[in-house]
C-alpha cells in the first residue's frame, strides 16, 4: 500500500513497541487500515502525526 507504513516500521521509528501501538488503537487513540486479505495494520500520514502527538 502506497504511502502507508507497516506497523512494525511505525512503532521503530517512534520507538514504541507493536504492543504499545495495540493498545493506543485499542483505546482509540490512533486508528489503522487493515488489509482485508492479510489483517495487516497499516497507517497513514495523518495517524503519524496523531502517534507524534501522544508520544510528545
Amino acid at each position: 500500500m502506497k504511502g502507508y507504513y507497516k506497523i512494525g516500521d511505525v512503532a521503530k521509528y517512534f520507538h514504541l513497541s507493536k504492543e504499545t501501538m495495540r493498545f493506543y488503537e485499542d483505546k482509540k487513540l490512533i486508528k489503522s487500515i487493515r488489509d482485508p486479505e492479510t489483517g495487516y495494520r497499516y497507517f497513514g500520514y495523518p495517524e503519524l502525526n496523531q502517534i507524534k502527538d501522544i508520544v510528545q
